[in-house]
């Protein structure tokens, strides 16, 4: 469109297409504080398992781990674990929450639109199972052994 304007109104239009660049440049810059702010956060989050301090617990949580190679039943419930994973699931949700929000401010955007936002957010997790201890030694040892290009 600019290439068609003629003298005072194109150098008006280009002032003013500079001006929403820069403008939309600090936005950008703005919304990834934001999420990097929020990543960092939530590759730092920890929650401590509280219970299970003693010797009697530490008896039983070896025998909970050793006991099924002998032919016990598995105890699968781990109380302390189960709300520690609740309360750092919660914490994260609400930090994704106010990230969202922020976001959204900053992009001049309201109403349902957090909603929707928080809707497909929901529907694309999965909780994912971890592997096994065994996994993860092998993994770590093949990451270690891969030789890195310089």
């Amino acid at each position: 469109m600019q290439a068609v304007l003629d003298g005072e109104v194109r150098e008006a239009m280009d002032r003013l297409c500079a001006a929403w660049l820069q403008m939309r440049e600090g936005t950008f810059e703005q919304a990834m504080a934001v999420l990097a702010r929020s990543l960092a956060r939530t590759a730092s989050a920890r929650q401590p398992i509280e219970g299970a301090r003693g010797l009697t617990d530490a008896v039983k949580r070896l025998v909970g781990r050793v006991g099924p190679l002998f032919g016990a039943a598995a105890n699968p419930q781990r109380p302390c674990r189960a709300g520690a994973r609740a309360t750092l699931a919660a914490r994260l949700d609400d930090d994704v929450r106010a990230s969202t929000a922020e976001l959204l401010a900053l992009h001049g955007l309201e109403g349902r639109a957090q909603g929707e936002i928080l809707a497909r957010v929901a529907a694309q997790v999965r909780r994912a199972r971890t592997g096994s201890r065994g996994q993860g030694c092998r993994c770590s040892a093949a990451c270690s052994a891969a030789r890195w290009p310089d």
